[in-house]
């Protein structure tokens, strides 16, 4: 999830606690409560709407003087949560044009062919690797239709934010590159197959994306004990990402990732 699409799920999290507020404002009752100093402490004053004088609520009455207490704070949280809506839909005006570089490098083969050996400048025998024909994944190829900076086409949004990601991190790797498995029915296709510049080591990624989907679910377990059974684990040599409808994919993170296993980048400049 890049920066825009994080103020985006902020601001949907934001209108549902408004919603919240408003209707839990709906029911409180009407007037407003003030306090008093007073030698014992404090005293409550009620004031009905239209009244000009305030009276004061006894002890008894502690459950309208916390309701009116509690209504008073929720107002106040309720211009709080407006205010960062604003300031949210405010910064996303600016940030729509965010992402220049990779979206003319998306759709400009010319630009690709030109800017490619300074923008992913790999060692020869990596590039070669990188480059060479490979068997990929046959299935549903119509679904290959999010075009990245490097003219491929993957599956969904987060597979390309991944895959400019190890790009701009000048990592090689091949996307859906056939794997062979021990003790498996059907070809494995990992989604990213990336190669340790410095250590020559092989990585496998895999992005989970359904994984508030129950079938999704039991196809993760399968795949993790077929992984596991051939000597590919979690956190060693296989690096994953998940997210869900409620939380997707959150780029900040993938790239904590790639630092982690890989070290910081360089910049296309210098």
């Amino acid at each position: 999830m890049d920066l825009s699409e994080k103020m985006k799920y902020e601001i949907e999290r934001l209108r549902s606690a408004r919603a919240q507020y408003e209707r839990w404002l709906e029911t409180a009752p009407e007037g407003t409560i003030h306090f008093r100093v007073n030698p014992q402490g404090w005293s409550w004053l009620y004031r009905a709407p239209g009244s000009q004088k305030p009276k004061y609520l006894s002890k008894k009455e502690r459950k309208l003087a916390e309701t009116l207490a509690l209504k008073r704070v929720y107002q106040a949280k309720l211009k709080d949560i407006q205010q960062q809506i604003e300031a949210y839909e405010c910064c996303l005006k600016s940030l729509q044009k965010i992402k220049h570089a990779e979206y003319i490098l998306e759709h400009s083969g010319a630009l690709r062919e030109l800017t490619q050996a300074f923008l992913y400048d790999l060692p020869e025998n990596l590039k070669a690797w990188a480059c060479a024909d490979y068997e990929k994944n046959p299935m549903n190829p119509g679904h290959l239709n999010v075009p990245t900076v490097s003219g491929e086409f993957v599956r969904s949004k987060s597979e390309r934010s991944i895959y400019n990601l190890l790009r701009n991190a000048k990592l090689p790797f091949r996307y859906e590159c056939r794997l062979e498995l021990e003790n498996t029915r059907k070809p494995n296709y990992p989604d990213f197959t990336i190669v340790d510049p410095k250590s020559g080591d092989i990585y496998y990624y895999e992005h989970f994306g359904m994984m508030d989907d129950e079938d999704y679910q039991q196809d993760f377990i399968k795949k993790m004990r077929t992984y596991l059974n051939n000597g590919i684990y979690p956190g060693v040599n296989l690096i994953m990402s998940f997210e869900t409808q409620e939380m997707p994919l959150d780029e900040i993170y993938v790239q904590q990732l790639l630092e982690y296993y890989f070290g910081k980048g360089s910049t296309d400049v210098g």
